[in-house]
């Protein structure tokens, strides 16, 4: 297998995402992230080349970045047993181990010219039909004809575009949920317990499932939805 030429720019963004983000890979939690994690992942669950950093901020929360980087923040390592570390470590592996990064950066790239042309639709009407509006009382009839149904052809296109982004975005946690569940069975029971956690803050904060609008435009599944997956993983 030759070298990867595209490896360079990969890891410079993946380096800029880091930055941006304010991961600290010489927070003085890091040493014991990773021994947490190879002491309760299974051997070669944790790749060689795996950066571990934190992030100071006090929101429960872990991310994947680019394709070698898990970052956790301050408050998940307060707010998590070592098995629920372990677990939702092994969702974020998860989607290294998929790419899901990169590959929700092509879907969202993939798809951004149909926000674009949403908005240049809205642009192109408004400017139309102001135009026309001052006219008269037969303009302004007028230009209320041609905005308003190209103002809805915009926000129509702009709301499909979008839940077909989150609509990948789901199955992809769903996907690292699986993963974190083959990892083993440590790192499953531990996500399950964090994320009864999550559905007990969100209950706390007066959080309820949405109508379909809310369900096609969300980043995540339902938390309850994921729960009983992972519990039917067992």
């Amino acid at each position: 297998m030759g070298i990867n030429s595209g490896a360079g720019h990969t890891d410079a963004a993946e380096a800029l995402a880091a930055a941006l983000s304010r991961v600290d890979y010489r927070h003085p939690a890091v040493p014991a992230v990773r021994e947490t994690l190879l002491s309760l992942l299974p051997t070669g669950r944790l790749p060689e080349d795996l950066r571990v950093g934190v992030i100071r901020s006090g929101v429960p929360n872990a991310f994947a970045i680019g394709q070698k980087t898990l970052a956790v923040t301050e408050g998940l390592l307060q707010a998590a047993s070592a098995e629920e570390l372990a677990g939702v470590a092994g969702h974020e592996l998860g989607h290294l181990a998929h790419g899901d990064g990169v590959a929700l950066a092509r879907i969202v790239f993939m798809y951004a010219p149909g926000s674009w042309a949403a908005s240049l639709i809205n642009w192109v009407a408004w400017v139309t039909g102001n135009v026309v509006a001052r006219m008269g009382p037969a303009g302004w009839f007028m230009g209320a004809a041609i905005y308003y149904p190209w103002l809805l052809m915009a926000r129509v296109l702009n709301f499909a575009t979008t839940a077909v982004v989150m609509k990948n975005s789901r199955d992809a946690e769903y996907a690292a949920d699986r993963y974190a569940a083959e990892v083993s069975e440590t790192c499953r029971a531990g996500l399950v317990s964090f994320l009864e956690k999550l559905a007990a803050w969100e209950a706390q904060a007066g959080r309820r499932p949405g109508g379909l609008v809310a369900a096609l435009l969300a980043s995540h599944p339902p938390t309850a939805e994921r729960i009983a997956r992972l519990r039917g993983a067992a």
